[in-house]
């Protein structure tokens, strides 16, 4: 099942955008597990990798998942912000982060892997376990990119 965060859903929120080729710009990205996330196969769009951007830097800031938990970053297939099931991993980025109260930088090797894209990804989140409901059940990305 995908699951979709405020940045995808609410009103679409388009991401920075530096006015000049090279310059960096930084979004960040949050959800809080206020229902449960049931199964270990879902996948949480967190939000968008604008089309050209070349990701430079991003962190994972976890909180209170679950002992053992970790997490993959991939893009995801299908339209950015689309909300159909059937959207799955296109792309791994960075597997095994640990996500259970931790601040971790995801290996800057993994993200200049990614080649831009002609359009809008989403960014997706998978688990490794099941999380259940809970106001202190958080992650953020923060992800930094360039032109």
């Amino acid at each position: 099942m995908l699951h979709q965060t405020p940045a995808i859903t609410s009103g679409r929120e388009t991401p920075p955008n530096p006015r000049n080729a090279g310059m960096i710009a930084a979004a960040i990205y949050e959800h809080a597990f206020l229902a449960a996330f049931t199964a270990a196969s879902d996948i949480l769009e967190i939000g968008p990798l604008p089309f050209g951007a070349r990701m430079i830097e991003a962190e994972l800031i976890t909180g209170d998942l679950g002992a053992g938990v970790t997490a993959t970053l991939v893009t995801l297939s299908g339209n950015e912000g689309e909300a159909n099931n059937a959207r799955v991993e296109a792309l791994s980025i960075q597997s095994g982060i640990a996500a259970h109260n931790a601040s971790i930088r995801l290996a800057t090797a993994n993200l200049l892997a990614v080649t831009p894209g002609k359009v809008h990804r989403g960014l997706g989140l998978k688990f490794s376990a099941n999380i259940a409901a809970g106001g202190t059940k958080t992650v953020k990305l923060l992800l930094k990119y360039t032109f």
